[in-house]
C-alpha cells in the first residue's frame, strides 16, 4: 500500500510541478505527505502490536 501511495504522490509531484514551475514547493509538500503518511502508519502498527501482545501473552 506504501509503495504505491509514495509513487503516485511523487507522480503528481512531478506533473504538478512541471506545469507551475515550483518544484522546491512542490517537493517539500510531496515530503511533509510522505511524513505523515509514514508516522500515522508507524503509530498504528504500533497500537496493533500492543494490542496483540496484551491478547497473546
Amino acid at each position: 500500500m506504501s509503495v504505491l501511495g509514495v509513487t503516485d504522490i511523487a507522480q503528481l509531484g512531478k506533473v504538478t510541478a512541471a506545469g507551475n514551475f515550483r518544484y522546491f514547493e512542490t517537493c517539500n509538500v510531496v515530503a511533509l505527505l510522505y511524513l505523515i503518511m509514514t508516522i500515522s502508519l508507524s503509530l498504528l502498527l504500533r497500537k496493533l502490536e500492543r494490542r496483540m501482545r496484551s491478547k497473546y501473552p
